[in-house]
């Protein structure tokens, strides 16, 4: 970062398996790095994926591996992890509305990169769901991670932990929020996800022990700070 508060920013597109899909959430940015294993990468290439990553395999062989080595290693000061699955980025106020132009996608993404560099911050990230009722205001401290997540390099402190897993974003924000006490929730900007024509799903491979085994890790873990019922997870801390 520059002496007079220049950065440089950049996307990356994280994607294991997907290579036959095509491009999805390319479709939103102006400009991008599809992050992939070195083993796939021909495979996303001639599938029609421009500016392709390929990462040694056993350097980023999981969600928390392939998150924390881009943090380390990207080239630029303030980055955009995204899913690869974003079917449509949308505002949310009292009702949603899609964004149809990259240039405004790519220009709110660094709106938000700026904010994060002027105020000193690690961590922002847009909410899991667009549904207007979710709505209470432009911006919160802290709340539930979505499909990307911005990481200003220089003031980060938390680290993704693959002992959660299921709940691995949710430990993120809370470890971000313990060390640097805040962080942004974009809660106007939201994402539809992508849902696969012929298993109508987005994907989800986890089990219902795999999410039972996690929410006990993140009990012992977090204590009163972390709440589970109605198959809704919250964030109990107070400011």
């Amino acid at each position: 970062m520059g002496p007079d508060g220049e950065f440089t920013f950049g996307v990356y597109i994280i994607s294991v398996g997907r290579a036959k899909r095509g491009p999805i959430t390319a479709k939103h940015f102006l400009e991008y790095t599809h992050v992939v294993r070195k083993s796939q990468e021909q495979e996303y290439i001639d599938n029609g994926f421009q500016n392709v990553w390929g990462i040694e395999d056993e350097l980023i062989n999981g969600y928390d591996k392939v998150f924390n080595y881009l943090v380390d290693y990207a080239k630029d000061d303030v980055i955009a992890i995204v899913d690869d699955d974003i079917a449509q980025f949308l505002y949310r106020e009292k009702d949603t509305v899609p964004i149809e132009s990259p240039e405004t996608v790519q220009a709110e993404f660094e709106r938000i990169a700026q904010m994060l560099v002027d105020l000193r911050l690690g961590l922002a990230f847009g909410p899991p769901t667009a549904v207007p009722y979710n709505y209470t205001s432009e911006w919160s401290w802290t709340g539930m991670p979505g499909a990307f997540k911005l990481i200003n390099r220089a003031c980060i402190k938390a680290r993704m932990d693959p002992k959660i897993w299921r709940n691995i974003d949710v430990d993120y924000v809370l470890q971000e929020t313990l060390h640097n006490r805040i962080c942004l929730d974009a809660k106007w900007l939201c994402c539809k996800d992508y849902v696969d024509k012929e298993t109508h799903t987005s994907g989800s491979l986890y089990t219902y022990d795999d999410v039972q085994a996690s929410l006990e890790v993140m009990k012992l873990r977090w204590g009163r700070y972390f709440d589970y019922s109605r198959n809704i997870v919250k964030i109990m801390v107070t400011r």
